[in-house]
């Protein structure tokens, strides 16, 4: 058993999950802090109109603020789901044999690309900023070789870890590879 994939991912396949890779929680803080002001502010300008203009809840405007107050509510619920789904579905995950990258684009359209870990050529790490140097999150860039696509995790944590274990995990590959072609070679003759 590989000391870097601890779980089975299918027993016909003998293929291990050894990474899940979700963005760092900081990507996603933003929009939390953007929906709490912004209640924050409807909160702070109905507080304003009541002591300011209290005639206003005394007449049929009072309705009219409820209604707006509800949308208001509503869409700001549903831009936090949005951006929620759009954080929490896109991963990557690195198993014994491949890489998949599953891009969440909007909350009904994702990408999903796959690549045998043998047809990775290098790995680089991307660490930009103040915030991404002191929290330890950055991007990981897989060029592959061939004519298929390059894979990029953005927003990693630790992203040194993750481009070590995937070298790792590569060389593993490699020399399994390797080994299944010497056999079949040997078979053969």
């Amino acid at each position: 058993m590989n000391q870097f994939c601890p779980e089975d991912l299918s027993e016909s396949t003998r293929e291990q999950v050894c990474l899940f890779i979700r963005k760092s929680w900081f990507v996603i803080l933003p929009t939390f802090i953007l929906v709490a002001l912004l209640v924050l502010a409807f909160w702070m300008i109905i507080f304003l109109l009541i002591y300011f203009v209290p005639v206003i809840f005394q007449t049929s405007l009072k309705n009219f603020i409820v209604i707006f107050g509800s949308i208001y509510f509503l869409i700001l619920a549903f831009y936090l789901l949005v951006s929620w789904v759009n954080y929490y579905f896109d991963i990557g995950i690195v198993t014994s044999k491949r890489l998949m990258d599953i891009d969440q684009r909007s909350i009904f359209h994702r990408t999903i690309s796959e690549l045998p870990l043998v047809r990775i050529q290098d790995v680089k790490v991307d660490v930009k900023g103040f915030w991404a140097s002191y929290l330890h999150f950055g991007d990981v860039f897989i060029e592959t070789a061939g004519e298929a696509p390059n894979f990029q995790f953005n927003y990693v944590p630790h992203p040194y870890r993750v481009a070590d274990q995937i070298l790792k995990l590569y060389s593993e590959a490699k020399k399994k590879e390797a080994g299944d072609l010497g056999q079949v070679a040997s078979s053969s003759e």
